[in-house]
């Protein structure tokens, strides 16, 4: 998808890319008009993605039933399929000048860190929140969002059904329907299930697995990009003006 005016950036991180589901709602979702934001990533961040989907394989290739082996993300690009954004998402490696400047960031992920900031992100989806440093976000004038939150925070509800269609076309195993894939995300994106529960009435999301005590960092808002201040908001992700009504968030485990 082309960068514009009226959208902005997300740089994703190497378990988001590793989570094929949550990568496929990210990734189609960006090609809806609904939608304001972008895929970005590095080279480095893709390779350690797919070196992540690798060790996934070799887990379940000894487990009993048949299953679909994970798409690599640089095999995803070359797919002609993806013509359409995939020379697009790959944005310049950090410069060691700017892994110098990181103060609180874990050392595995201030390459994530500068080269969403050198792309002019506004956001990092990650699983792991916590490994981003606060002084480090503010100071790039960056967010780090679980995908969970941000989905559940930015994604139409029209977007939302309109992927879980697409998806379910193409899946081959299990969930394969919009109503049972939408029953899955609870296990995973609970916040986007609870979210989208209109979408699917009748249709009760499974229970969160593992959730996240802490889904958001930084100061500046999922939706609009302004300096979130008050003490909610920075907790939300979103400013009072944006703020939007969900069903309240699973509690983590």
């Amino acid at each position: 998808m082309t960068l514009t005016s009226e959208s902005h950036v997300i740089f994703v991180d190497a378990d988001v890319l590793a989570h094929p589901l949550t990568r496929s709602l990210l990734l189609l979702s960006s090609r809806s008009p609904l939608c304001s934001f972008v895929p970005r990533w590095s080279r480095a961040v893709e390779d350690e993605a797919d070196r992540a989907l690798a060790k996934q394989w070799k887990r379940m290739a000894t487990r009993p039933g048949g299953r679909a082996r994970p798409t690599g993300v640089a095999a995803l690009r070359q797919n002609p399929a993806s013509a359409d954004w995939a020379d697009q998402v790959i944005v310049e490696p950090a410069a060691n000048s700017d892994l110098a400047t990181l103060v609180d960031t874990s050392p595995t992920d201030k390459h994530v860190l500068a080269a969403a900031a050198r792309a002019g992100a506004r956001v990092v989806i990650s699983m792991n929140v916590r490994d981003f440093g606060r002084t480090d976000l503010v100071r790039s004038g960056l967010s780090v969002a679980h995908p969970d939150l941000f989905l559940s925070t930015v994604l139409p509800r029209e977007t939302y059904h309109a992927v879980l269609t697409e998806l379910a076309a193409i899946r081959r195993y299990e969930p394969k329907t919009p109503a049972a894939i939408h029953q899955h995300l609870g296990r995973t994106l609970p916040r986007l299930a609870a979210a989208m529960t209109e979408e699917f009435p009748g249709v009760v999301p499974d229970p969160p697995v593992n959730v996240p005590a802490e889904v958001f960092r930084g100061n500046t808002c999922l939706r609009c990009g302004k300096t979130l201040k008050d003490p909610e908001s920075l907790v939300r992700g979103v400013g009072p003006e944006c703020a939007v009504s969900v069903s309240p968030p699973a509690q983590p485990t």
